[in-house]
């Protein structure tokens, strides 16, 4: 990444800059004030859009244009190409330019990668080095037997890699954590690992006694009941049977005795109807006042004229008159009405009515009596009847005895086997407890894994190779001390922490990272504000670094910033000076500092 040519107006100190980069290093010196660190700046902000002076929106974006204008901006090309350059407008906050990556503003502001936290520092020096942690990579080292990680574990979280190597790690501690609450749920007591490596669950005794046997036993018994059950019921039955045939023998014998009375009621009632219902008849016809219509009536009209007309045989004429009157009532004359015959006629009705309904039920009772007679006919004798029931008070103790025998056989099964599920189920909760604990050591490595200290610091020592070996090399370059990036991302100068550096320790720490990170990242630039922190033999270190990377080609573009009294001479060919005053770029001759150093060196040879 070479810069060409940079251009800034109206921008912090700056009024107007523009300066074509001719030689690979840059140094841009001048007086406190003069504008130099505003140059710096506006580089570092058109490459890499970082805020500066604490500037971070856009309505106080009017505070990093120069005093008295409303606008200003800069421009820094890229190897003469304006489709490269980078450029940025003030007070809009508008920036253009090709992608700008992290490794960007590392080189062009060396005390960035020292302010990172050492989690973005692992980030940081992945993408730097290129060694992005892929899936079957990770696998391979958690399956190795230095950490022995679970594979099912291990396959359940590497699809979360892509959110980084803290988030997975977190994932595998919850899951831990998630195990170990269900061991704590699993035996009620409180997670230790120690503890749960031999925890059992309470085992109860077991109940003695053969299940098998007991079954069939509880089988045979129930034969026995039913068989026992079905002789009782059968009894039971027979007995019933006998007595109820006993009652219906009595019953039928009583219906039966009725037959020969109930014979005789009926012939006697038979003899009333024979006697009366002529009787009923003859008032019909009297009552009616019609002739009686018959063989019987004409011969009785006939004899009652013989009767009447001749003195001949009639005694006997007499006999047969008399028998008719009493069976058909007197011989009525036709179409005469008897009135007493009307009136005594329903009386009659009535009577023959009841022999009628007497005889028809009568006959109905004998039929009954006659059905009853043959049923009892045809019933077996009877025979005395036997009293069962001491046999079936006896077989029903047998099935009591029985039943108890079951009862408490089939008890004993059962607490056998409930015993047993009891001993099962606390065997399968001491396993359960034990799945959970090797799911708490399974989670638990791969959460070691892939923690800070694990596989990442392997990983992350591949990728600190090339740094620490830019590093030393540029200690070496230097005669500055040694540098070095730790596998807790720790940075130490000669063995002391960042922190206890010296401000020009740390100023030569974080210019020795920022050359590092240029070089592998294959940016090729470098730029360090501040140079005046270092002494006259640090500077003259750090121009020869500069010059030795620039004349190997190892970077393109390196811009370097110093408070200076004058415009340094004898500098190497590929540095090239310029004296910045008032918010310019000024020719050494014509600026205020370089009068004074002449009217000072003239006044010193006058004294002398």
């Amino acid at each position: 990444m070479k810069i060409t040519r940079i251009q800034t107006d109206s921008m912090l100190g700056i009024k107007s800059v523009d300066v074509k980069i001719t030689t690979a290093a840059t140094l841009f010196c001048g007086a406190n004030g003069s504008g130099k660190s505003s140059i710096q700046e506006c580089v570092r902000m058109a490459i890499t859009q970082d805020h500066v002076r604490q500037i971070t929106l856009k309505k106080d974006a009017l505070a990093l244009v120069h005093e008295g204008f409303k606008a200003g901006g800069a421009v820094v090309t890229i190897d003469d190409d304006a489709d490269k350059s980078f450029a940025f407008n003030m007070p809009d906050f508008k920036f253009v330019g090709p992608e700008i990556t992290e490794p960007m503003r590392v080189a062009l502001h060396g005390q960035r990668f020292a302010s990172m936290k050492p989690d973005e520092r692992r980030t940081f020096l992945f993408g730097l080095t290129k060694l992005k942690p892929t899936a079957e990579g990770v696998k391979a080292r958690m399956m190795h037997k230095k950490w022995a990680c679970d594979e099912s574990k291990v396959d359940a979280v590497l699809p979360l890699l892509r959110t980084g190597f803290p988030s997975v790690c977190d994932h595998a501690k919850s899951k831990a954590t998630e195990a170990k609450g269900a061991w704590r749920i699993l035996t009620g007591e409180t997670y230790g690992a120690v503890k749960a490596q031999t925890w059992e669950a309470p085992v109860p005794e077991a109940v003695d006694g053969d299940t098998a046997a007991l079954l069939s036993k509880v089988s045979a018994l129930d034969k026995n009941i039913a068989m026992q059950n079905e002789a009782l019921g059968a009894r039971k039955a027979q007995q019933r049977a006998a007595n109820e045939n006993a009652a219906r023998r009595e019953s039928l014998a009583a219906a039966a005795a009725k037959v020969p009375s109930l014979v005789d009621q009926i012939t006697r009632a038979n003899a009333d109807l024979a006697e009366y219902e002529p009787k009923v008849v003859a008032l019909r016809v009297r009552a009616a006042g019609k002739a009686r219509v018959g063989l019987v009536h004409d011969m009785a009209i006939y004899i009652n004229a013989i009767y009447e007309n001749s003195t001949e045989d009639e005694d006997e004429a007499f006999e047969l008159m008399k028998r008719y009157q009493s069976e058909h009532g007197p011989l009525a004359d036709a179409a005469k009405v008897d009135t007493e015959a009307q009136t005594a006629l329903p009386e009659h009705e009535k009577g023959l009515l009841v022999i009628q309904s007497r005889i028809k039920n009568l006959n109905r009772d004998l039929d009954a009596a006659k059905q009853a007679k043959g049923q009892f006919d045809a019933l077996a004798p009877d025979v005395a009847a036997v009293d069962a029931s001491a046999e079936i008070t006896a077989i029903e103790g047998m099935i009591a005895t029985a039943k108890a025998d079951r009862v408490k056989t089939e008890n004993l099964r059962l607490d056998i086997e409930a015993a047993n599920r009891t001993r099962a189920a606390s065997a399968q909760k001491t396993a359960d407890a034990m799945k959970s604990h090797a799911d708490v050591l399974a989670w638990s490595q791969v959460a070691a894994a892939l923690a800070p200290d694990g596989i990442p610091a392997e990983m992350l020592k591949d990728a600190l190779a090339p740094v620490n070996e830019a590093l030393a090399q540029s200690a070496t370059d230097t005669d500055w001390m040694p540098v070095k990036i730790g596998d807790d991302m720790a940075i130490t100068a000669a063995g002391r922490p960042y922190q206890m550096l010296s401000e020009s320790e740390q100023w030569r720490t974080d210019a020795m990272i920022a050359q590092a990170v240029s070089e592998i990242s294959g940016l090729k630039i470098l730029m360090l504000d501040r140079v005046d922190v270092l002494d006259l033999p640090g500077r003259g270190q750090l121009l020869g670094w500069v010059d030795a990377l620039a004349d190997i080609g190892v970077i393109d573009t390196a811009l370097l910033f110093a408070t200076l009294k004058a415009l340094p001479a004898g500098l190497p060919d590929t540095i090239t000076p310029h004296w910045v005053e008032g918010g310019e770029i000024v020719e050494w001759e014509k600026s205020k500092a370089y009068a004074a150093t002449l009217a000072a060196n003239i006044e010193h040879r006058a004294a002398a």
